[in-house]
């Protein structure tokens, strides 16, 4: 069972058909759709009325805001033992792409893939060439929320949960699923790379504004001790600053959001990971 948890403000209709439509593409595999709508729900609802008699969906619907509640909204909806995917309503998947991968995911707790952008022909970011393991828990840093799959006859429930504090809509409106990754890897489980193309997504032209940089700096300052972050944004200020516009801006916007975290949410103790990487405050 595939249980594809897909949030939606219901802005995005012919993205929303596109995406189910590929989902109907998916041959011989049993599948779930758990929809959190956010809004616009007659439109939801409305769209919908197409497709109920062919897939197994639940519309859930909701008043509350933000990327990271509804993923974990639709989590307590998910039936046991399912392999968890997450998708937005502008993605859409190849024809029976998840046939073709279901033997690798269920030989893994946590599996990452590829995505690419058919329409210009080319891969949304830059990838490893073979399969390999996230050894390292810095690799968790490039994985978009889009390209994972969790299979949780290996990965307990209860260890999945969103920080609502991260992504669209929240306080830290990125980087969600990154978080999620590194809780998991601190919490013992396995991520294995598969160098395959299981979704499609729009690409965009890649800068890093103010915005873009404060959240990094959380996001860093949540994962890591005060040191150790401030060190990690120096390198990924160094190594972005091509894409940074107004580069002093951005390197305050930085430690501005290195700094902001502890008000802004929960402070991890540190804890030493494989490799003497370590976490936390």
């Amino acid at each position: 069972m595939f249980s594809i948890i897909l949030p939606t403000l219901g802005t995005r209709e012919t993205e929303l058909k596109r995406l189910l439509d590929s989902i109907l593409d998916q041959q011989d595999v049993q599948l779930e759709i758990i929809i959190i709508a956010q809004g616009n729900f007659k439109k939801v609802r409305s769209l919908l009325n197409e497709y109920i008699n062919r897939l197994t969906i639940q519309l859930i619907e909701t008043n509350e805001k933000g990327l990271s509640k509804a993923r974990n909204e639709g989590l307590h909806h998910v039936q046991n033992e399912s392999i968890l995917v997450f998708t937005d309503d502008d993605c859409w998947y190849p024809p029976g792409i998840f046939k073709k991968i279901e033997n690798k995911i269920l030989s893994s707790d946590i599996s990452t893939f590829q995505i690419a952008d058919p329409e210009r022909n080319k891969l949304f970011k830059q990838y490893p060439e073979l399969q390999s393991r996230h050894r390292s828990i810095f690799r968790s840093f490039k994985v978009s929320s889009i390209e994972i799959f969790i299979n949780t006859k290996k990965v307990d429930k209860k260890d999945l949960m969103f920080d609502e504090n991260f992504g669209l809509g929240a306080m830290y409106p990125s980087g969600e699923e990154n978080n999620l990754l590194l809780d998991l890897m601190e919490a013992g489980y396995s991520i294995t790379y598969y160098p395959e193309v299981v979704v499609y997504h729009p690409t965009t032209e890649k800068a890093f504004s103010s915005d873009n940089l404060y959240v990094k700096g959380a996001f860093f300052r949540r994962n890591f001790n005060l040191l150790l972050s401030f060190f990690l944004g120096m390198a990924f200020f160094l190594k972005k600053l091509h894409l940074v516009d107004r580069k002093l801006d951005g390197f305050l916007a930085l430690m501005r959001g290195t700094l902001s975290y502890r008000s802004g949410g929960e402070i991890h103790e540190e804890i030493t990971l494989p490799g003497g990487e370590k976490r936390g405050s």
